[in-house]
């Protein structure tokens, strides 16, 4: 049902718009010369809040680790880890499950995500054996950077397997990589 304005309604809505417009014309600067002066100035600040911004970037987005081995580790050539920002910085690596998901047939082992382990290095070669960490839920970090400079590592993973206890099929598990501006 439609129900006409009253008219006292409409009357404030008119002065409240009236009001608005003449209050920012008040905040705004303006510049009155004389006809012997020869210039006017009016300064106004530009302003630009600045967000942080980062970069965080892996140059794979998944790696497939083959058995080459029957001992008991297997290393393989993971991503590169690349990041920038406006600000210092830190990125961190931590394992996105306990466990690792497991498709294959006669149950899940439950192969725990510490099985996978990582080694760092400034280039594509690496120290052998090398000294490894493996990777838990709570992260740990993996490298820093300062304000405006690129900084990247490159990962190798080592993964521990067991005759009896790593049944056939594809285990998974995700890896999380954290920039953090302190």
């Amino acid at each position: 049902m439609f129900r006409p304005v009253p008219r006292v309604v409409v009357g404030c809505v008119r002065l409240l718009v009236v009001l608005a417009a003449t209050s920012h014309r008040a905040s705004a600067q303006s510049c009155v010369t004389t006809v012997s002066s020869t210039s006017c100035n009016v300064t106004v600040t530009a302003s630009l809040p600045m967000p942080y911004a980062a970069e965080l970037s892996a140059s794979t987005a998944s790696t497939s680790i083959a058995v080459t081995s029957v001992s008991g580790s297997i290393r393989t050539v993971g991503p590169q880890i690349t990041a920038r920002a406006n600000a210092a910085y830190a990125v961190s690596i931590r394992a996105g499950a306990a466990t690792w998901t497991f498709t294959g047939t006669g149950g899940d082992p439950l192969k725990a995500a510490t099985d996978l382990s990582y080694q760092t290095s400034a280039t594509s070669s690496f120290a052998d054996p090398g000294t490894f960490t493996a990777i838990s839920t709570g992260g740990a970090s993996l490298f820093t950077g300062v304000a405006a400079a690129q900084s990247s590592v490159f990962l190798r993973w080592q993964t521990a397997w067991s005759w009896a206890a790593s049944k056939p099929g594809t285990y998974s598990l995700p890896i999380t990589f954290t920039l953090t501006v302190p």
